[in-house]
């Protein structure tokens, strides 16, 4: 198992697995607009040579956002989902970054569950964020706080 820098020959699968794991998928276009992004970080992991996962990040100055982490549904519960996290704050690190934020579905438990245990801490909410009356919740992580 390995997780890799994405690459454009990986989008299309990464569409796939954003289709699978996303209320919300993007789309082919919005993944290659933002891998050509500096700005952004993307990377796969790879198992048996099959992407079953994925994070997009994107950082500037001292402040990283965690946009997307997904994995394959026949893949969760595995630790996979953790390692992904893992490697998100190694970069976040590597690039300077004091601060790491995200949003989650409030009804996303599993995802709400992995974020505590790494150490993320909610801060706030958005009332009706995505749509049909679902909350999203906000958290952060102190990269100096590891």
């Amino acid at each position: 198992m390995i997780i890799r820098k994405m690459t454009n020959s990986d989008i299309e699968t990464v569409a796939q697995i954003e289709k699978e794991c996303f209320v919300d998928p993007w789309s082919v276009d919005t993944l290659s607009q933002s891998l050509e992004n500096e700005c952004y970080d993307y990377a796969v992991l790879v198992f048996n040579d099959e992407i079953i996962g994925y994070f997009c990040m994107h950082t500037l100055f001292d402040t990283s956002e965690l946009f997307r982490v997904a994995v394959l549904n026949a893949y969760r519960r595995k630790g996979y989902g953790l390692l992904l996290i893992e490697k998100v704050l190694e970069i976040a690190r590597e690039k300077g970054a004091e601060h790491i934020f995200l949003e989650v579905r409030a009804k996303n438990l599993s995802a709400i569950a992995l974020y505590e245990k790494v150490g993320f801490i909610k801060y706030g909410e958005r009332a009706n964020y995505y749509g049909g009356g679902e909350d999203a919740y906000l958290y952060s992580f102190e990269i100096g706080g590891v």
